[in-house]
């Protein structure tokens, strides 16, 4: 039985709430520490979003446009979240027709498409896979000096 890193993740998470819950502790969860690094800082390589770029056009064209994925309506949906919330979703939710069959490399292609498409500069790394490191990153919607998109 193959077991994805999400998943894993995510139980993980559920198994070590009911620890506490049965433990008794009445202390009230920590939150994660705030994003500390923009997308726009040059997260994901050139060459990693060319890679996405092609295998968006073989797994991922036939339901979302490349234009359904870039502009306001996509970046005031993804601002201020991290980009784990963007890799876990595309690990967990895509291909529609098969989901979660995407290796974490695989998402990490897509996620750099992503960011190239809405403008978001690339780097000299390829993005981690890591979700520590992605959860690090925040998708962020550059303002002009009069506060707009």
């Amino acid at each position: 039985m193959h077991v994805r890193r999400g998943a894993v993740l995510i139980a993980w998470s559920a198994l070590a709430a009911l620890a506490v819950q049965r433990a008794g502790a009445q202390q009230a969860p920590v939150a994660p520490p705030p994003a500390s690094r923009s997308a726009r800082t040059g997260v994901y390589s050139a060459a990693q979003a060319q890679r996405g770029q092609e295998r968006y056009a073989l797994m991922c064209q036939s339901c979302h446009t490349p234009a359904s994925q870039a502009g306001p309506a996509f970046m005031n949906a993804w601002n201020g979240r991290t980009l784990l919330a963007l890799f876990a979703y595309i690990e967990l939710s895509m291909p529609m027709s098969d989901p979660g069959v995407l290796t974490p490399e695989e998402c990490a292609e897509l996620v750099a498409y992503l960011l190239k498409l809405n403008g978001f500069p690339p780097g000299p790394t390829d993005l981690s896979t890591n979700p520590d490191t992605l959860r690090g990153v925040r998708f962020d919607v550059a303002t002009t000096p009069g506060g707009n998109p």
